[in-house]
């Protein structure tokens, strides 16, 4: 759904034309947080108890409020007893990682009990009331984190950290787009790992899970190409066998002799570099921007890899 921007939005808009992007990721203002509350009521509906029980809308606002509560071991979200009104309180009043641990289960929630109506916003509208699907609030939430310069956006059931724009739409999407296909969903769930793990900064843990996500799409691959492999095979392993059977096509393996030293020791190094063995005496700091390659580079590699794939099966 696409209305007019205001002047003053377009008028922002041309002044920063050609600058470069500096996300926050410290701090969500206010403007952005009653943006999501527009969303969540154009999404959800109001928290309204009929004679019949529960309407649609307000069991997605008592799961969020009890799953959030929950999970954070505390009584309740804010101090109203209505659940909307406490999740609207807690979404205003919290730092940064809760704001993103509400918006993450509502959006979830969303999905979960409307996304069936992604395809017919007229359905929805007349047997539910609402005519805001999951879709297009989704859609407006990614939208409303970059009009605010917040360095993360809502994909695949994860809230996750970007640091590029260009990065993020180019490489991380459609590397996620290809490993949302049900074969691929194990090196899907390592992947969303390692976003969640550079999301709390947890860089030692995000570039292993990297590699896990590079080396199971390997793995996925090789099991149903009927290629041997070792159980415990290693990256360079994988590696080896999918240029022995020609994953990527013998004409073009000499052309490609840079990429293979790329895929041997670029990923797998930086995991054992700093995260693959023990510290030992001396702490090793992981820092941020190596975490950040890694992930940007499992995921060129998984485009990679599960593009020549499905290129060699004719899908």
């Amino acid at each position: 759904m696409s209305l007019h921007e205001l002047f003053s939005k377009l008028k922002q808009k041309q002044e920063k034309a050609g600058k470069p992007v500096i996300f926050r990721y410290d701090e969500i203002p206010e403007k952005f947080r009653h943006q999501v509350v527009h969303i969540w009521k154009d999404a959800i509906g109001p928290y309204s108890e009929g004679m019949y029980g529960l309407a649609a809308g307000a069991k997605v606002w008592k799961g969020i409020h009890s799953f959030v509560s929950r999970e954070l071991g505390i009584p309740a979200l804010g101090t109203r007893d209505n659940p909307a009104e406490n999740c609207i309180q807690f979404l205003f009043e919290q730092d940064t990682e809760h704001v993103l641990d509400i918006i993450q289960a509502a959006f979830n929630l969303i999905e979960h009990h409307f996304g069936q109506y992604n395809g017919d916003p007229a359905w929805m509208k007349r047997n539910i009331g609402l005519s805001y699907p999951p879709d297009y609030a989704i859609e407006e939430l990614n939208r409303r984190f970059l009009e605010n310069e917040i360095g993360y956006q809502y994909q695949s059931g994860r809230i996750i950290r970007i640091d590029s724009q260009y990065a993020h739409s180019e490489i991380v999407i459609p590397a996620l787009q290809l490993l949302h296909e049900p074969e691929f969903r194990p090196a899907m769930d390592e992947f969303l790992k390692a976003h969640e793990h550079y999301r709390h900064g947890r860089y030692e843990d995000a570039i292993n899970e990297a590699l896990k996500a590079f080396e199971s799409t390997m793995k996925i691959i090789c099991e149903n190409k009927g290629w041997t492999i070792h159980p415990h095979v290693t990256s360079s392993r994988l590696i080896q066998t999918c240029f022995d059977n020609e994953l990527i096509p013998a004409a073009l393996q000499s052309h490609f002799a840079a990429l293979r030293t790329t895929l041997e020791s670029g990923l797998p190094t930086v995991r054992n570099r700093y995260s693959g063995h023990g510290d030992g005496v001396r702490t090793i700091e992981v820092p941020d921007y190596f975490a950040s390659y890694a992930l940007n580079l499992a995921a060129s590699n998984i485009l990679l890899l599960i593009n020549a794939y499905k290129s060699s099966t004719g899908r």
